[in-house]
């Protein structure tokens, strides 16, 4: 709960700072909106983990505005604030994509107890995720062990750059002959790095396409489901694209699209998120050749 962002929408003032005092002491960030238009430019500027909202609101209700956002590309927990707990607003609610009540009046306790549940099934849902995401690549944990074995001197001065760049929080190239453990090298930089307890993706470049690339990395929006990429995923944490120069000029382009910009829109959606997210590459030609070449694009290297 340290490391949340949660968004509190209520239109009364006392609540609003209730909510905004009682979550402060436990959460990284609390932001309140006291109406559903103040709501949504919060989330075009900002992520949250969670929001608190009120469904009773002048204008737009809370459920109706919800069950708009989840169509835009809405993924944070939401938790509904209300004074009726019938059937019918449950019913609703479920419909409009809610994840917990609040029954008013409540107390601080049934208000953190509520975000940390949500947090916890986020959480778990984020692990299965990563799990799918690793099966589908074909990950050998034991074969991708996180440590380089050896005692000479090139392995040792391997692992002391390796330590040199997991202190530096920039996006790095890692380039090696075929067969050199460039995936190893990787992890080993996540776990020495202060990202180490997020999460580690990684994605095969060889033989991929702009489209595919495209919906791997943003993810895609529809009326059936909402399926998340790997930025999402991997929030917080480090992307790792092997073999980054099998990347053909429209993949880069798709690529560069994200790098420059901190942010994405998945396919469908319509609207854009910031990201936090470390890039690592491998190449097994130095980029600046590639470059010089023509073959990888001077901007995205």
């Amino acid at each position: 709960m340290a490391e949340a962002k949660v968004l509190v929408v209520d239109d009364e003032p006392g609540l609003r700072h209730f909510l905004s005092k009682a979550l402060s002491r436990e959460c990284a960030r609390v932001d309140v909106a006291e109406d559903t238009q103040q709501a949504s430019a919060c989330l075009d500027a900002e992520s949250y983990d969670v929001i608190i909202l009120d469904n009773i609101m002048p204008g737009q209700s809370g459920l109706s505005w919800l069950a708009d956002q989840r169509q835009i590309g809405l993924h944070a927990d939401v938790i509904i604030v209300t004074a009726f707990a019938d059937l019918r607003t449950a019913i609703e609610a479920i419909q409009a994509g809610a994840s917990d009540f609040l029954l008013k009046p409540f107390r601080s306790n049934q208000v953190l107890n509520a975000v940390s549940k949500c947090l916890s099934r986020a959480d778990l849902s984020r692990q299965n995720s990563l799990l799918r995401h690793e099966l589908e690549e074909g990950t050998d944990l034991m074969r991708h062990r996180s440590h380089l074995i050896g005692s000479s001197r090139a392995t040792q001065a391997v692992r002391r750059r390796i330590e040199e760049a997991a202190g530096i929080d920039s996006n790095t190239i890692i380039q090696g002959e075929p067969g050199t453990p460039k995936l190893i090298s990787a992890r080993m930089l996540h776990s020495a790095s202060a990202r180490r307890g997020r999460p580690f993706i990684t994605l095969q470049c060889y033989g991929m396409t702009a489209p595919d690339l495209r919906e791997r990395l943003f993810g895609r929006l529809t009326a059936e489901e909402d399926a998340e990429g790997l930025l999402k995923l991997a929030e917080g944490g480090m992307l790792y694209l092997e073999e980054v120069d099998q990347l053909d000029a429209s993949c880069q382009s798709v690529l560069l699209e994200w790098a420059a910009q901190g942010r994405f829109q998945p396919i469908g959606g319509r609207r854009s998120f910031a990201s936090d997210i470390r890039i690592i590459c491998s190449s097994t030609v130095p980029l600046a050749r590639a470059v010089r070449s023509g073959a990888f694009r001077a901007d995205l290297h």
